[in-house]
Order: structure tokens, then C-alpha cells, then sequence
């Protein structure tokens, strides 16, 4: 069984999330928001909530097209789950900062520092995050 939607196709098969998450990256690409929350949508319902890549590829998308708080449910569902990717947990930090949560921000880039704490791009984000915390509550430094 095949839908059809403009020129992109894709098949209805569990297997084929990709398929649908493919679909979603080119509505997306062409700014068409709504067809690629559609087709989001889909790839999400085929996807193992368990495949953590396909959750990190359908957070992205969602982030893409302005869904940020779909994004953030699957992150903080994929953080509190300890994924070691640190992409999750700089996504999810980069959604809190924009929503002005600069303390969760740090706390989400701390936790993954506690297991990697040689990890340098982490500390100097959360340096960053601080000095810019500090900013938004009207500190001189």
C-alpha cells in the first residue's frame, strides 16, 4: 500500500519510518511546515520509541519546523532514559536556553558531564549558559 503526497511517495510498512522521515526532511527543506509535521507524524507512529537514533532524527525535524515542544518531550524522554548520544542532551539544552530556561539548560549539560566530564565543548557551554544566566538577571559580569 503506497500514499502519494506532490511527488513523494512512501510505503506504509512498520520497516519504513525512514521513508516517511525522508518525506518530512524535503517538506521541510521547502518550507512546506505542514506537510512535513505531517509526514512527522507518520515517521514518529512507525518508530520505535526504543531507536534512539530515529528519535534524535524525529526531534531534529520537529525543532526544523518549529515544534519545539514536541521536540522537547521526546529529548527530556530520551535524557531521563540516559542515552549516551550528547547530541540529546545539546539539543534539549539548546530548546531550554531559547525558552529562556537557562538553570534546566545547565542541569541537562551537567548530567551528561557527570558521566564524560572530559568532555570540554560540554563545560564551556555551560560556562557560556551561566555568564549568560548571570546576564539575564542583571549581573555586571
Amino acid at each position: 500500500m503506497f500514499c502519494f503526497k506532490g511527488r513523494y511517495a512512501c510505503s506504509d510498512f512498520p520497516a519504513d519510518w525512514i521513508f516517511y522521515y525522508d518525506a518530512a526532511q524535503l517538506f521541510a527543506s521547502a518550507n512546506d511546515r505542514e506537510s512535513a509535521r505531517e509526514f512527522i507524524g507518520k515517521a514518529e507512529g512507525l518508530a520505535s520509541a526504543e531507536d534512539e537514533k530515529a528519535q534524535l532524527y524525529i526531534s531534529d525535524l520537529y525543532i526544523r519546523v518549529g515544534d519545539l515542544d514536541k521536540a522537547d518531550s521526546i529529548l527530556r524522554r530520551l535524557v531521563d532514559e540516559g542515552i549516551s548520544d550528547p547530541v540529546a542532551y545539546r539539543m534539549l539544552a539548546a530548546i531550554l536556553r531559547f525558552k529562556g530556561n537557562y538553570s534546566e539548560a545547565i542541569d541537562v549539560l551537567e548530567r551528561f558531564l557527570d558521566k564524560h566530564p572530559e568532555n570540554i565543548e560540554f563545560q564551556q557551554m555551560i560556562q557560556k549558559l551561566k555568564e549568560e544566566t548571570g546576564k539575564a538577571l542583571g549581573d555586571s559580569a
